[in-house]
C-alpha cells in the first residue's frame, strides 16, 4: 500500500477475536475482504480466508494480513471491521466508508473458511 492511509480499521478487541478464530481453526492465511451477493438482497461485505493474489492490495495489522482487490477498494474506500457479541448475534460487522448498499454495515458475518 505504500504511504497511503490504511484500508482496514480494527479495534484491539476485533484484532483479538480474529486472531483467536484463526488460531482455533489453525489458519495462517490472510483474510480477504470482498463483496458478497446472497439471494435478492443488495451486496454486502464479507470476510473469508484466502491467499494473496497478484494484483491484491494488502496490509498487516498486529500480525493479521488483510487482502482486497483494488476494484473493491475503489468501490468501498476504507473498511472498518468490528466485533459483535450480542445475545443473538456474534461475529463481525464490516462497514465501509462508501456504503455498498443501504444496509451496509448492519449485518453480522462470520469469517468463511
Amino acid at each position: 500500500m505504500g504511504n497511503e492511509e490504511p484500508f482496514v480499521n480494527l479495534s484491539p478487541e476485533t484484532v483479538r477475536e480474529i486472531r483467536s478464530f484463526l488460531a482455533g481453526q489453525q489458519i495462517e492465511s490472510p483474510v480477504r475482504i470482498d463483496l458478497s451477493f446472497k439471494g435478492c438482497c443488495d451486496a454486502t461485505l464479507e470476510l473469508r480466508v484466502d491467499h494473496v493474489q497478484a494484483h491484491d492490495i494488502h496490509i498487516s495489522i498486529e500480525g493479521l494480513t488483510f487482502v482486497m482487490r483494488p476494484e473493491v477498494h475503489e468501490l468501498t474506500g476504507a473498511v472498518t471491521i468490528s466485533h459483535v457479541n450480542e445475545k443473538d448475534r456474534r461475529g463481525f460487522r464490516v462497514s465501509s466508508a462508501k456504503p455498498v448498499s443501504e444496509w451496509g454495515g448492519l449485518g453480522v458475518c462470520q469469517i468463511q473458511t
